[in-house]
């Protein structure tokens, strides 16, 4: 068992360490933590024995056995299972040995040896063959660095296509609206028109609305690095036209805003220019003249 458990001061830090007792002679000793993951060897009876996953003192003898043979010095024997994915080694000769399709110990070269020839049997190399491959050592352990950076490319992967899958049916007018004021805010007027209607009117108005929001602010007026945020707030929704306010804000241009209006049309969404010139402007329709009293006519001509 564990017999007590302290921490002490050691070189400015502190260190944690476990008092222990052989399971053979009962001699009392201490480790530290780090080290409890390994083997530990009583240096009273040279009695080997290591903490099992109950928390209880095992020696060697006690614990499930893998058998060995070492290829070069010929010696045999057996070592507890739970170590022999840890980077054994033959107790006479120190030949790195690794564990075989066979689960047994053999040396590192015939154990790669014997996992290509049980692959190759099964015919066709699978993509669990490769993968397997790519992330284990040639003693058959894990390949820690190489695990990482696959992980992190699969993580990658899977952020990436998240976001592709969400914009692809992502159909609220936020995504439009605010790819279209990145467009316009590069001046790429011809892809700008792209999320408008074929409609003379309607490009027409968008030239005088650009040149009221986006003659100053271009990239190309900004100084470099000058990072750009674009929020999207709907304002009114009847379907199908929606009002979105839009913010821009930036380092270099402090925070503005203005209105789009948007038409849903056929699962697609298409900038109303005009709509929105008379939305922000105010615009009110001017009576004709045969709608205007006679008296005003009069005023009129005579002014």
């Amino acid at each position: 068992m564990i017999a007590d458990s302290q921490t002490v001061d050691c070189s400015d830090r502190a260190l944690f360490r476990l008092t222990l007792t052989c399971p053979k002679c009962h001699s009392a000793g201490w480790v530290e933590w780090k080290s409890l993951s390994n083997s530990i060897r009583c240096p009273q009876c040279s009695c080997c024995f290591l903490i099992a996953l109950d928390g209880h003192i095992r020696s060697h003898d006690e614990l499930p056995q893998m058998p060995f043979h070492c290829p070069r010095c010929g010696r045999s024997g057996s070592i507890p299972s739970m170590l022999a994915n840890r980077g054994v080694q033959c107790s006479s000769c120190k030949l790195p040995l690794a564990i075989g399709p066979d689960r047994k110990l053999r040396g590192v070269q015939e154990a790669a040896e014997l996992r290509r020839v049980v692959r190759s049997g099964r015919g066709k190399k699978t993509i669990g063959d490769w993968f397997t491959d790519k992330l284990t050592t040639a003693d058959g352990r894990l390949n820690r660095k190489v695990a990482c950076v696959w992980g992190s490319l699969l993580v990658g992967a899977i952020v990436f296509g998240s976001s592709l899958l969400l914009r692809l049916f992502d159909y609220s007018v936020a995504t439009p609206s605010r790819e279209l004021t990145l467009t316009c805010l590069a001046g790429d007027w011809d892809d700008a028109e792209a999320f408008m209607q074929d409609d003379p009117v309607q490009l027409a108005e968008f030239k005088r609305w650009r040149m009221r929001h986006f003659t100053s602010i271009l990239d190309e007026y900004r100084p470099d690095g000058d990072s750009v945020e674009i929020g999207v707030e709907i304002v009114k929704s009847e379907s199908p036209r929606t009002t979105v306010q839009v913010s821009i804000s930036s380092d270099f241009l402090g925070s503005r805003s203005h209105t789009q209006c948007w038409i849903e049309q056929d699962g697609n969404w298409y900038f109303q220019p005009l709509e929105t010139l008379h939305a922000t402007d105010g615009i009110v329709r001017v009576p004709s003249k045969a709608s205007l009293p006679q008296a005003k006519i009069r005023a009129a001509i005579i002014r």
